[in-house]
């Protein structure tokens, strides 16, 4: 008995009936507002063309255009993007043009400092219990549109420590229910 136990191969694992493997397919979008963290990917199983939102594996950037790697874990039910694959240098963008935005979540007092190429500190966006701050560091800073440049709230302060001056080649105008000078 113990000759046939020692004989006999090892029997592999039966797979589990919902499925598994691993595919190769193409994100079509990346945007749904009612399904975040997924994207909608085109594979082919066979001759049969697939579509669907597919979950994405946490850390992974799936961008419009580019191969993924679809994974059906044998004990799962759907499928799961978990690689994108490198594209080459020339980085796939979204319809607009312009590469998908990063979103970052700050804790409260939390402050994020973006840098120039040289590595001086540009911005600085933080928050706190007032609302949300921007602070433009340098020493001096241009804000400069071709059109027309708005700042527009409930109310509205330009404060200078050592002075505000207001320059025009154009009209000047002051418009209110009130104004106050001095």
């Amino acid at each position: 008995m113990l000759e046939q136990v020692l004989d006999a191969s090892p029997t592999a694992p039966e797979p589990a009936k919902r499925g598994g493997g691993t595919l190769l397919g193409e994100v079509l979008d990346t945007h749904n507002p009612y399904m975040r963290g997924r994207v909608f990917v085109r594979w082919y199983d066979g001759e049969r063309a697939n579509e669907a939102w597919v979950r994405i594996v946490e850390g992974v950037r799936a961008r419009k255009g580019a191969q993924v790697l679809l994974s059906k874990p044998a004990n799962a039910g759907e499928w799961l993007v978990t690689a994108a694959l490198f594209a080459g240098p020339k980085e796939v963008v979204e319809e607009s043009g312009d590469p998908a935005p990063e979103r970052l979540r700050l804790e409260p007092g939390q402050v994020v400092r973006i840098e120039d190429h040289r590595g001086q500190a540009v911005v600085e966006i933080g928050g706190d219990q007032e609302g949300p701050r921007v602070r433009l560091l340098g020493r001096d800073v241009t804000l400069a549109v071709d059109g027309t440049l708005r700042l527009e709230g409930r109310e509205v302060e330009v404060c200078g420590r050592e002075g505000v001056e207001l320059r025009s080649e154009g009209e000047v105008m002051a418009r209110g229910r009130v104004i106050r000078l001095n």
